[in-house]
């Protein structure tokens, strides 16, 4: 991937990938092998899908400290743009 077009198709298929592995998730079912997601992936059972996705919000959490430690103000945490004022440019 090069491309911001490109990343955020995988971000989009990745998500699309792990609602479908969580989709009626149940303790049955939870070692059922699923196909990955992308090539060179090895398949991976459906519950271990779902840990993943509750180990995200922390990874994400790390990331925004990292940037700040290099001093980029992580999106979510950036100030809104300036509103225009009605009749002023």
């Amino acid at each position: 991937m090069k491309t911001k077009a490109q990343i955020v198709q995988f971000l989009k298929d990745s998500y699309a990938y792990g609602h479908k592995a969580m989709a009626g998730l149940t303790a049955e079912n939870q070692l059922e092998m699923m196909t990955a997601p992308f090539p060179g992936m090895p398949p991976m059972a459906r519950g271990f899908i779902a840990n993943l996705t509750i180990g995200t919000p922390s990874t994400l959490r790390q990331m925004a400290v990292y940037a700040r430690m290099n001093g980029v103000i992580p999106p979510a945490s950036a100030p809104p743009p300036a509103r225009r004022r009605e009749g002023k440019e």
